[in-house]
């Protein structure tokens, strides 16, 4: 099946041509790249807007790489177009070994080493919600409407999220970020602050019994 990446970046040319040449080096050869838009839920939409119908679509960001583990169309493989919303690819931590090969199910998503899913999927559920846990409350989104999420240790890619350059620290030192709103998803956490205390946060993110009664009643079959 075709894959095609959806990038959104801020400021970071090199990390950008450095995640573009690893997703090339390993069969996705095609990228939309959504150019210094904040915040980030908007620069991931206007990547995923470019994006063709009939694709399956990688979104990651820009400080994401990868090598000979990311296997990404293994991954794809198990992919069925109707019934699955998002495969996670698994980021590989420094110094961890990658464990078995499988698909784990979830409810809920984080960008990691990436996220697989088909454009109809995110049409149907409205975007990337406009939220500072913009990942997670799309996958939240997607598990409400029925359809099927996992992660994948089929396939590793490396996140390099504390980078100080660029991203989202460009973004908020422009004052253009979004607040974090779990309650609108279903999903609660303990809650928190982010980015030296300057945004309200959740961590320990789970989701509610309400989340997963709405996937119950909504769930997809082929």
């Amino acid at each position: 099946m075709r894959i095609v990446a959806a990038i959104p970046s801020f400021d970071r040319s090199e990390m950008l041509d450095r995640c573009r040449q690893t997703l090339s080096d390993h069969g996705v050869t095609e990228h939309f790249v959504a150019y210094n838009i904040a915040p980030t839920a908007q620069a991931r939409n206007a990547a995923i807007e470019m994006c063709p119908d009939d694709a399956l679509i990688l979104w990651c960001d820009d400080d994401c790489w990868y090598d000979e583990l990311f296997n990404i169309h293994e991954t794809a493989s198990k992919y069925v177009v109707g019934q699955t919303g998002i495969i996670q690819v698994t980021r590989l931590m420094p110094g961890k070994a990658p464990t078995a090969p499988k698909l784990n199910p979830v409810a809920l998503c984080w960008t990691s080493g990436g996220m697989l899913f088909h454009k109809s999927v995110w049409r149907e559920v409205g975007g990337v919600p406009i939220d500072y846990l913009d990942d997670v409350m799309f996958s939240a989104k997607v598990h409400a409407a029925g359809y099927r999420n996992h992660r994948s240790t089929f396939s590793y890619g490396h996140h390099d999220v504390d980078t100080k350059k660029g991203g989202m620290v460009a973004a908020i030192a422009q004052g253009k970020w979004n607040d974090c709103h779990p309650e609108r998803y279903h999903v609660t956490g303990e809650p928190c602050h982010s980015k030296g205390g300057l945004i309200p946060n959740i961590k320990n993110i789970h989701a509610t019994p309400e989340l997963h009664a709405l996937h119950k009643t909504n769930r997809k079959s082929v």
